[in-house]
């Protein structure tokens, strides 16, 4: 039996430590924005905070990725992000909660938000 891919989405707020309550809002906008996205059968599973300001999801089907990115962006204003996207198997069976799944999709979701760091801290000078 072949193995479903799955888009394994990571993001975090970039600057959050210069926010003040960036946990309180972002927990308050990832509920709502979990519930449409469930509504509409962009995400498997419920947004997951995993550290700080970090959280991660898994899509429902690959074509609806570039819709749950552009709606997601939309919905956490004014909080900027850095996103990685993963896409490949998922170990686990497919259950809440999110951050407690593995597989190749999060392990090049995970990588893909650590090579976007490096990109901005390189062109910052960091």
């Amino acid at each position: 039996m072949p193995s479903a891919t799955y888009a394994v989405v990571i993001a975090d707020v970039l600057a959050s430590s210069a926010r003040r309550n960036v946990r309180g809002l972002l927990g308050k906008k990832l509920t709502a924005a979990s519930e449409r996205h469930l509504r509409q059968k962009l995400i498997r599973l419920p947004y997951s905070v995993t550290a700080g300001d970090e959280f991660q999801t898994l899509t429902a089907e690959l074509p609806s990725l570039p819709a749950l990115l552009l709606d997601l962006r939309a919905t956490l204003q004014p909080l900027p992000l850095r996103v990685g996207v993963g896409i490949g198997e998922v170990a686990d069976r497919i259950q809440p909660p999110v951050n407690r799944l593995t597989g190749e999709a999060f392990q090049f979701a995970r990588w893909r938000l650590k090579m976007s760091r490096i990109m901005v801290c390189s062109n910052s000078r960091c």
